[in-house]
């Protein structure tokens, strides 16, 4: 045997240093560095560069240029509500006080032979049952001739048609016309 042994491992520590390595399978050859040829491998060390500041996992997908402009958009958001809830809300706006309003009188007159069962019963001191008592006595003896004629109609006296009087109108030209 000889002094000298070629050893197949190039890992093997035991090989000569000036000796190459050679590969062992029939792939693509591709140099081989021994450990004691091989520079140092420096490890990447999760130190931030001037590209990774901006990124910090913290603050998740947002860079702080972002995170700025949408601080302000959000301020500036509600600023805008706030000031649009104030307008709706008429808080700058000073109230009206009436200190005279006219009292309005209320005046409801009927025409006697044109009045429904309905416009009846609106006057004072006639309900339904008289309001539709009228309307029938007058579609069945006919148009009333004067406000007096009223007293016709049961249940209308001569107390409750002076007491209407001022609400009641007849139309003696319309009379005339439908003879």
């Amino acid at each position: 045997m000889s002094s000298r042994q070629t050893n197949p491992d190039p890992a093997d520590s035991t090989a000569n240093d000036s000796q190459e390595p050679t590969p062992t399978s029939g792939g693509p050859q591709s140099p081989v560095v021994t450990p004691n040829d091989s520079p140092p491998i420096s490890q990447s060390t999760s130190r931030p560069t001037d590209s990774d500041s901006d990124s910090d996992p913290s603050t998740l997908w947002l860079r702080r240029a972002d995170q700025l402009f949408l601080g302000v958009l959000l301020i500036s958001l509600l600023v805008l509500l706030i000031a649009h809830r104030w307008k709706l809300s008429e808080s700058g706006k000073a109230e009206i006080e009436i200190t005279n309003q006219q009292p309005r009188e209320y005046f409801y007159s009927i025409d006697i032979n044109k009045a429904s069962w309905v416009e009846w019963a609106q006057l004072d001191g006639i309900g339904e049952k008289l309001a539709r008592r009228i309307v029938q006595d007058r579609n069945e003896k006919g148009p009333f001739r004067s406000i007096e004629d009223l007293n016709r109609v049961r249940g209308l006296g001569l107390k409750l048609i002076e007491k209407l009087r001022p609400f009641l109108k007849y139309n003696e030209d319309e009379h005339l016309e439908s003879r």
